[in-house]
């Protein structure tokens, strides 16, 4: 049975393919992802109109070989652990800290002035960056009707829900 991590990559590869209109040529990953399911989807699909993927996987125990990925993880956890200890967020938050970072990484421009996301999709998508991780934030209580009660409570932003554009 394939693995949820599987099922995931194979999901955001069908979702690349299905945005940029073109093949994958090369499939690099670590070798926990070298299962039949993915070298299954790699194989290609000619009813489908997908061309095989070339496949390479690193040895076991040395994810050195997968340089460019282990960087972008080590970028990541670096603006995890900043974002950790200037909100003074306790560190059970991590994963809400580690999306936030995913999400400004994908979604702000580079030093090229163009976001990952911009690059894929030929759009850009409006951020709104000035929430810092951690900062206080405010929601109206819509089931307090009483004049004279605070009508809103108070909160901890700790980043955006990934399909709506509702705050954490």
């Amino acid at each position: 049975k394939p693995s949820e991590k599987t099922i995931e990559c194979l999901g955001h590869m069908s979702n690349l393919l299905n945005l940029t209109g073109r093949n994958i040529c090369k499939f690099r990953a670590d070798n926990e992802f070298n299962t039949v399911s993915i070298n299954k989807w790699l194989g290609g699909d000619a009813d489908a109109g997908r061309n095989a993927i070339e496949a390479e996987f690193t040895a076991p125990y040395s994810s050195f070989q997968n340089g460019g990925a282990e960087r972008l993880n080590g970028v990541i956890q670096q603006k995890v652990k900043v974002m950790l200890n200037s909100s003074g967020v306790g560190t059970n938050y991590w994963n809400f800290a580690f999306n936030h970072a995913a999400f400004l990484h994908n979604y702000l421009p580079r030093a090229g002035g163009c976001s990952p996301f911009e690059a894929i999709r030929g759009v850009t998508k409006p951020v709104k960056a000035e929430d810092p991780f951690g900062c206080r934030v405010f929601a109206k209580n819509f089931f307090e009707h009483n004049k004279l009660v605070n009508r809103s409570l108070s909160g901890t932003f700790i980043g955006y829900h990934k399909t709506t554009k509702v705050v954490l």
